[in-house]
């Protein structure tokens, strides 16, 4: 899930000098260490569950850019091909407890061309990073475990805070919308299509409601689906047609709002496991003002013809995967195994 942006800043060099209280690294950030009662220390490999908050501060300026306690805590590995390299080094200084402290000069956070700056942010400040450290996990297991809790603890409300700024963002697209439904209306009535509505405006024809249960927030729902455009009717993407190059079951993680576009999450909402439907989305609901050249125009409508093969809560899902990678982990175990006693 995508709870925090920026993380990576870090591994740029040229910090400004260091000030009291913080270490500075060969690597040239700075950071410092706030005890928190830690017995032991992280070590590579360990998979650390904590907090993370970001600020921005000058002589003016003190705001937050970000905070994963508005959300749930965040776990990585303690593992330089995952980890921004300027964490490996403070946290295994670190434990259970502790708090991590990194910062870095806007001047500096900022100097490549690929980084973009809030507005506010000027030369002169400081990016600060506050990692609090809430656990450390020696597996995998132990760190899939505690996540799947903290989802059953808080994934309603992570989906909430997301759904309220997402529609947000709908609401701005409301003008084009009404031009787009008017469209499709038109278009269906004249084919003579019943159809329902969804929430944000998505037009939905459902050919088979399907047995299974309605698809809730928390799900992941396996689909099948075919999509092209509204006037012209091509086919512009399958998981169905295999000159497409993909027919894997396309999977949905329904908490994951922005992953796919909102008009499947509008229609998706709608229906149930074995429902076969083909939704109509307005261009706001799908590709927007920019389209998807050259197969999709700026502000084009767009249908798909989808069916729900799969629906699956998100803990399941979580449980499957870890499952898979135990089995992974076993025929893994076994070949090497077998290698030793081959010498």
């Amino acid at each position: 899930m995508r709870y925090f942006t920026c993380i990576i800043i870090f591994c740029v060099a040229a910090l400004a000098a260091c000030t009291s209280g913080y270490t500075k690294t060969d690597r040239g950030y700075e950071y410092k260490i706030i005890p928190g009662g830690a017995e032991k220390k992280i070590e590579y490999g360990n998979f650390v569950e904590f907090h993370l908050k970001q600020m921005y501060k000058n002589e003016t300026i003190d705001t937050v850019l970000g905070d994963t306690r508005d959300y749930m805590p965040r776990t990585q590995t303690l593992d330089s091909s995952i980890m921004p390299a300027a964490w490996l080094g403070p946290l295994q200084n670190a434990g259970r407890g502790d708090s991590v402290v990194l910062r870095i000069s806007s001047d500096s956070a900022y100097q490549q061309p690929t980084r973009e700056a809030a507005s506010f942010i000027k030369p002169g400040g400081y990016v600060y990073t506050t990692i609090k450290i809430l656990n450390v996990f020696e597996s995998a297991d132990e760190a899939d475990s505690a996540n799947r809790a903290e989802l059953r603890i808080n994934g309603l409300k992570i989906y909430n805070k997301q759904l309220t700024e997402f529609e947000k963002k709908i609401a701005q697209d409301k003008t084009q919308i009404e031009a787009d439904s008017k469209k499709i209306s038109a278009w269906l009535e004249k084919n003579n299509i019943k159809y329902s509505r969804g929430k944000w405006g998505t037009f939905i024809a459902i050919h088979d409601e399907g047995a299974g249960r309605k698809i809730a927030f928390n799900d992941v729902v396996g689909v099948y689906y075919t999509g092209k455009t509204l006037d012209s009717g091509k086919v512009f993407n399958s998981n169905i047609d295999p000159k497409f190059n993909n027919t894997d079951m396309y999977e949905v993680t329904m908490s994951q709002l922005g992953k796919v576009m909102p008009g499947w999450t509008d229609a998706l909402l709608q229906l149930r496991e074995g429902s076969k439907a083909t939704i109509y989305i307005p261009s706001s609901l799908a590709f927007g003002k920019k389209g998807f050249l050259p197969q999709i125009k700026p502000n084009e409508n767009i249908i798909f013809d989808i069916e729900i093969r799969k629906v699956i809560t998100e803990d399941r899902a979580l449980e499957i995967v870890s499952e898979n990678r135990r089995r992974a982990e076993a025929v893994q175990k076994k070949l090497e195994d077998s290698l030793k006693k081959s010498k």
